[in-house]
């Protein structure tokens, strides 16, 4: 098919999935011991976000960036020592964490992410030939991004915290899905108005979350503006609704009309979790509970990332691992497991004063087996080569 392949981003990505199952299976052990059904004396819950929140979706996201934003200016990969750097930097910071050496850790995961975002911002000072705003959400995605990796050494981590860096994968997303939707979906270019209100919210809601960092009081506006920015996004882009996507299946077959309703089923669910977290996070700001803390939380990392990253995977993979994956051999097994999963959560942790909260201790193993399914799904529809 002549597609170009980037090898320097396949380790980042192999490392990225082994940490994923590796923090999954964490936090459903860390589920098991809030119920107590299990008793386990180390910080499972601590190694558990840290895993996710530092290492895996950094290197995620690290992995996809060195591959996508220079692609999209037709340059040339990146060098190998320019990828390699920060991605060992990371990897030497998990030794300086589980040793307990936080300064060091600290240091290590500050210079790979700085390495990260220089090579980013410098490749982005390049002007594309389309569709120039995606950059201006990645930027935003490299400011949250470096805040975060500066100040955790000095802040709690409340729901705040968790928010605001979980608000470097969402903008990333947004920069990537305003860029290629377009073309997965249907449409020529996204709605320009709605995109500019958009961008200026986006500043906004960065700006906000810096401060609530320190005022928790202004919390629950950071979360409005962020809702406000995500509905615009999502009319920008038809995400959701605006478009006829049925005229479009009409004249699909096959493998195409596979991967379309692929895109359109797993956009639409990811938004509907992520309108779903956003809501939750504004209620707990108002009348602040555990539910409503967790429920917050894992609706946005669980429901819109964990959906968005399956959305976007077997699209991102063929490039860099030089196998393409045919979208006709999926089912959707680990989307059922994904959403019973996270249903017996939401049943489990809304029962919290009687039997049924054990549900809760043992929903996060749906998610596991739902990810491990989806892994073998994608490797049973690869092809020898692309």
């Amino acid at each position: 098919m002549g597609i170009k392949v980037t090898r320097v981003s396949k380790p980042l990505l192999i490392s990225s999935i082994i940490l994923l199952v590796i923090g999954s299976s964490l936090g459903s052990l860390s589920m098991m011991m809030l119920t107590g059904i299990i008793i386990i004396e180390y910080d499972i819950i601590g190694l558990h976000k840290t895993i996710q929140l530092e290492w895996f979706l950094t290197l995620l996201i690290m992995g996809i960036g060195y591959m996508l934003i220079p692609r999209f200016r037709n340059l040339p990969d990146p060098s190998p020592y320019k990828v390699y750097i920060p991605f060992m930097l990371l990897l030497t910071s998990i030794i300086f964490y589980l040793t307990n050496l936080e300064v060091i850790y600290n240091i290590s995961m500050l210079a790979s992410v700085s390495i990260f975002s220089t090579y980013v911002i410098s490749t982005c000072r390049i002007k594309p030939k389309l569709l120039r705003e995606a950059d201006y959400y990645i930027i935003l995605g490299i400011v949250v991004l470096l805040t975060i990796n500066i100040i955790r050494p000095f802040i709690t981590q409340s729901l705040q915290y968790f928010q605001f860096a979980l608000l470097f994968p969402i903008m990333m997303i947004l920069g990537v899905e305003y860029k290629t939707l377009p073309s997965f979906i249907g449409y020529i270019n996204p709605r320009l108005s709605y995109t500019k209100a958009s961008l200026i919210l986006a500043i906004a809601v960065v700006s906000i979350g810096i401060i609530s960092l320190l005022r928790s009081e202004i919390a629950v506006l950071f979360s409005i503006a962020l809702l406000a920015m995500i509905t615009l996004f999502d009319k920008g882009v038809y995400a959701t609704h605006g478009f006829n996507f049925n005229s479009i299946r009409r004249r699909l077959y096959g493998e195409e009309l596979a991967r379309y309703n692929y895109t359109i089923l797993y956009i639409r669910l990811s938004y509907t979790f992520l309108y779903s977290a956003i809501i939750l996070s504004i209620i707990y700001h108002i009348l602040p509970s555990f539910p409503l803390y967790d429920l917050s939380i894992h609706l946005l990392a669980i429901g819109f990332i964990g959906v968005t990253i399956k959305l976007y995977l077997p699209i991102m993979l063929p490039p860099i691992i030089g196998r393409s994956i045919r979208f006709s051999r999926f089912n959707l097994i680990p989307l059922y497991l994904l959403l019973i999963g996270i249903g017996l959560r939401i049943v489990g942790i809304a029962n919290m004063n009687n039997n049924l909260f054990y549900l809760f201790g043992y929903s996060g193993w749906m998610i596991v087996a739902s990810l491990l399914y989806y892994l073998i799904m994608i490797h049973r529809s690869m092809d020898n080569k692309i």
